[in-house]
């Protein structure tokens, strides 16, 4: 019989001491990245897997980190961010402009957009930048992140426009005990857009007449209508229009304030005075915002033309109108600081913020574009500004000689 072999000896204190003591290597950024993103997809799996939120839940519920994973980051980014890019387009020029050696120019609005989107989503979501920096190489867990977020904004698109395709035509006349004719069902949008006369009055551009005839010519196709023009909702209802002062009143109509309402406080919210709420949390607190920018208010103005066109699906194109150039357009009007007062009467009326002081006082693809033309008389004023100061210095230096 084969003798049985003799057990180890155990290690001594001084050995076990120094085998602990010996450096133990580092998880390299890519696995702790990687761990990280994997672990908020799997909450993000969960969550979608549980029951819709009730009416009772608060926003405290929102707050738990368990609960915070890219699918509230989508639906955060789709009301605050970008509509239209993809996740990916975005993190692309994103990862570009963090990698590059020197600032890259800005050749085409796109690039500014794309970059501008880069920076809110990096805001919204934590150590996101250096995780898509690390994972650069595995794709397959980055484009897991990317279809998250983006069915999670697309999500909150479409229950937006859901919403609004029901509650929309009852926000679109000013006095709210009044019933627009002919009635619309809430849920068929045939009837809506240049066929229905209040529907087609809102829509019209404000540059053309408001009549049955422009509608019909619209309708045809004689009249082109696109992006690059205002629609009448976009201002207070009366509003008569002066194409030397565009700026006038612009964005400050009680359709755009109602949907934004809507929107950010709910339904019950958009027919009540200003900053009022149920008593429970919004949109607006459970996803964190407590005030409009520019890209929340150009989401509110395209949810808002859609939910009265006829268009039965959403799409970036309702015919020749560009979705997609409008929302750029609006966000554009904000550059360089401009529109603060459009911001504050939003926030008035979504949040009940102090009062905003009162506002100052046939087409076709070949017109003017009334955006640059907003733009010019903006440059035009800041000019003028700028001559009268020179002048001004000129007039005290020569009192001085």
């Amino acid at each position: 019989m084969a003798p049985l072999p003799r057990p180890r000896p155990s290690s001594t204190p001084a050995q076990a001491s120094a085998v602990s003591s010996i450096p133990q290597p580092l998880e390299s950024p890519i696995s702790v990245a990687r761990q990280k993103v994997q672990q908020n997809l799997l909450r993000a799996k969960t969550q979608r897997s549980r029951k819709k939120r009730t009416s009772n839940d608060s926003d405290s519920a929102q707050n738990n980190e368990d609960d915070v994973t890219y699918v509230t980051y989508g639906r955060k980014f789709a009301r605050i961010g970008d509509l239209f890019n993809r996740i990916e387009t975005i993190v692309e020029v994103g990862i570009q402009s963090e990698l590059a050696e020197e600032s890259l120019p800005l050749v085409v609005p796109e690039d500014r957009h794309l970059r501008e989107s880069w920076k809110i989503l990096k805001a919204i979501i934590p150590n996101f930048c250096e995780h898509m920096i690390d994972l650069h190489a595995d794709k397959k867990t980055r484009n897991m992140v990317f279809s998250m977020i983006n069915r999670a904004r697309d999500d909150v698109r479409a229950d937006d426009t859901s919403g609004l395709k029901i509650h929309a035509p009852s926000y679109l006349l000013k006095n709210k005990t009044d019933l627009i004719c002919p009635p619309l069902p809430k849920a068929e949008k045939a009837l809506r857009g240049w066929g229905h006369p209040q529907c087609a009055a809102a829509l019209c551009p404000v540059e053309l007449s408001a009549s049955d005839e422009t509608y019909a010519m619209i309708e045809a196709g004689n009249i082109i209508v696109t992006a690059d023009q205002l629609p009448r909702f976009l201002y207070p209802d009366g509003h008569v229009f002066d194409p030397d002062n565009i700026y006038l009143n612009l964005l400050h109509g009680h359709y755009c304030f109602r949907v934004g309402k809507h929107i950010f406080q709910g339904p019950s919210s958009s027919l009540a005075e200003p900053g009022w709420s149920r008593g429970r949390s919004g949109n607006a607190a459970l996803i964190g915002i407590t005030s409009m920018t520019p890209r929340s208010i150009a989401y509110i103005v395209v949810q808002a033309r859609f939910a009265i066109s006829s268009a039965s699906q959403w799409g970036a194109w309702d015919k020749n109108f560009d979705y997609s150039k409008f929302y750029w357009n609006i966000v554009d009007l904000f550059e360089d600081g401009e529109g603060q007062d459009i911001i504050e009467a939003f926030n008035y009326q979504i949040f009940g913020m102090s009062d905003p002081s009162a506002p100052s006082t046939s087409l076709t693809p070949a017109g003017p574009s009334y955006f640059d033309l907003l733009r010019q008389q903006r440059a035009a004023k800041r000019a003028r500004l700028a001559m009268d100061q020179s002048e001004e210095n000129e007039m005290m230096e020569d009192a001085l000689m």
